[in-house]
């Protein structure tokens, strides 16, 4: 099939990357809510951990691998800085603090911050399943065995 789930991710993260580049040129372009656009972009610097968690996992780093449990933590602890911090300062800037919006176009971004939340609070959960639930699964597996 040729719209198998890997290929739908990948367009998935292309198509993210996209939107954040245009919401990002075009704050800067009109200076319009730069600095809740800046405090929107730390959520990508949990990206990189993400993204090498993923690369590992292509080479097939073990997961006990220092580098690997190394990158583990790191990705758990920036996910909840870098996401959670993040996330709920720009729905607090959008809640209380920006009165150039409108009461609609303040609930549309009051909305789509909440939703976003619900998606990282669900991927965190994924995350923390995947590499600290069953990584220690496999210990206890592997010390069994």
């Amino acid at each position: 099939m040729f719209f198998n789930n890997r290929l739908l991710q990948d367009w998935g993260v292309t198509l993210h990357h996209i939107i954040v580049l245009i919401c990002f040129i075009y704050s800067i372009w009109t200076s319009y809510a730069t600095a809740i656009v800046c405090v929107a972009l730390l959520v990508e610097v949990n990206g990189v951990f993400l993204h090498a968690r993923k690369l590992m996992q292509i080479f097939q780093f073990s997961f006990e691998h220092k580098i690997y449990v190394l990158n583990k933590y790191i990705n758990l602890i920036t996910f909840v800085i870098f996401r959670g911090g993040p996330i709920s300062r720009v729905f607090y800037e959008f809640a209380y603090k920006c009165p150039a919006f409108n009461l609609p176009l303040r609930g549309v971004f009051i909305f789509l911050t909440v939703a976003m939340a619900c998606i990282n609070v669900i991927l965190f959960w994924r995350l923390c399943k995947s590499d600290v639930l069953l990584t220690s699964r496999r210990k206890y597996v592997k010390e069994n065995s």
